[in-house]
């Protein structure tokens, strides 16, 4: 793992500018993670793009769905619009965090 961190961070940057809408081909790189808050659940997803740029979209519904039709499955890739929120670093590798994705 510490490998796959190293390779994201030499290749990861920021993208785009705060409050800025962007429209992504983005690939689902893991299932969402679930979370358990205060707002009750949220779902942490990961993806990349084409140039291997990391994005992370915290979701109020699982996206994934269990597989179910409309869901998001691991590795698709779709386009689509979202907005950045901001932009942050963890563990070496730069991370775009979304917001108002569809």
């Amino acid at each position: 793992m510490g490998d796959l961190r190293e390779r994201q961070g030499r290749t990861s940057e920021f993208v785009g500018k705060v409050k800025e809408r962007l429209e992504l081909e983005l690939r689902l790189v893991a299932a969402p993670r679930a979370y358990e808050g205060g707002y009750g659940t949220t779902y942490r997803c990961e993806f990349q793009d084409a140039a291997l740029r990391t994005f992370v979209w915290w979701a109020s519904r699982d996206p994934h769905m269990s597989g179910q039709e409309g869901g998001w499955m691991v590795d698709e890739v779709r386009k689509v619009k979202a907005t950045v929120k901001k932009h942050e670093e963890y563990k070496g590798v730069k991370m775009t965090i979304l917001t108002r994705v569809g």
